[in-house]
């Protein structure tokens, strides 16, 4: 059972009271992800991870003990694992690249055989269109299982809104930005946050 909270159903005891009981070894069950909380004291976790939020790997604990002395080693056993795939897309992107950054990431975690979960994040040219049916399907050949959440937002382009928006203070915002020498990774960062802000107030005047 659960010996982190004690007011879990689960709960069985806090770690200090199962050392003092004198057992060689005491393997705990409930949680699902394996650990040792003590050289002797320890969750196996499941032998088969069961969704997404199950990821890492899983297996069982082999132990010997031989006069008085023991021996704890994890042993990985899933035939399938739950991986999670983060996608950083830019403005440069297309159908192909995206792709290709897709299967690199399959590649390096190796996660053929696995149920795999991609999210694409970042900015994304706004003409370029995220058709999962069509990544499922390039994608069929290389994975067991692929899944996706696509997270990505619309990158702004400066020299267009500036242009649309140059008497309002819109416009205003970007000018002053360009007038400042030495710009940082941050002050690029607080312009795009204030913009998203901006331009998510504006109203449709149709």
């Amino acid at each position: 059972g659960d010996v982190e909270n004690s007011k879990d159903a689960h709960y069985l005891a806090s770690v200090k009271t199962l050392e003092n009981t004198g057992f060689d070894y005491i393997g705990l069950g409930h949680i699902h992800k394996h650990a040792f909380l003590k050289k002797h004291i320890a969750y196996s976790g499941n032998l088969e991870p069961l969704d997404f939020s199950e990821t890492g790997v899983h297996g069982f604990i082999e132990g010997t003990l031989e006069d008085g002395n023991l021996n704890l080693t994890f042993k990985p056993f899933n035939a399938r694992g739950f991986i999670l795939h983060e996608i950083a897309l830019d403005e440069h992107d297309v159908k192909d690249s995206v792709l290709s950054k897709i299967r690199r990431s399959i590649k390096e975690k190796d996660s053929k055989a696995d149920f795999n979960r991609v999210y694409l994040r970042g900015e994304k040219h706004k003409e370029l269109t995220l058709d999962v049916t069509w990544l499922k399907a390039s994608l069929e050949e290389d994975v067991y299982y692929v899944e996706f959440k696509d997270e990505t937002e619309d990158a702004v382009s400066l020299e267009a809104l500036k242009d649309i928006h140059k008497d309002d203070a819109i416009g205003k915002l970007i000018a002053n930005y360009d007038k400042e020498e030495n710009k940082t990774q941050e002050d690029e960062a607080a312009l795009d946050v204030a913009l998203r802000a901006l331009l998510g107030t504006r109203r449709d005047p149709s």
